[in-house]
């Protein structure tokens, strides 16, 4: 742990002119997505569909995309899932978007977005 602090301090000083965005793990972000896909009864539907595996992945690549594009990338990403995956997607949306609530509070995930997305859900 000692050890993620310390590098983690390193590049930010390094960058230090680069607005970056540290909030969580790859790994884990993909855990999470995984296990909702498997909570969800999707885990058939990801073995054996390539466009959906396709798509999921695609979920987890936002992480690279830079914080100013994410918005635009996920809407133009979700409308390549099928209607029955809208669970997945509205969870990902809530959990690593971010969502914003009726008196004008957003809640800040790892993505921190300024407009819900749920209206460009099918």
């Amino acid at each position: 742990m000692l050890f993620n602090k310390v590098f983690t301090t390193c590049i930010f000083i390094y960058f230090s002119d680069w607005s970056l965005l540290s909030v969580g793990c790859l790994f884990h972000m993909g855990q999470s997505i995984w296990r909702h896909v498997q909570s969800l009864g999707l885990q058939n539907k990801y073995v054996n569909d390539d466009a959906f595996r396709l798509n999921v992945n695609k979920l987890m690549a936002l992480a690279f995309v830079p914080v100013d594009d994410v918005s635009r990338a996920y809407s133009s990403m979700i409308i390549e899932f099928d209607q029955d995956d809208d669970e997945l997607l509205e969870y990902f949306e809530n959990t690593w978007i971010g969502q914003k609530k009726a008196r004008g509070n957003t809640i800040i995930t790892c993505f921190p977005l300024n407009q819900k997305l749920s209206s460009n859900f099918r």
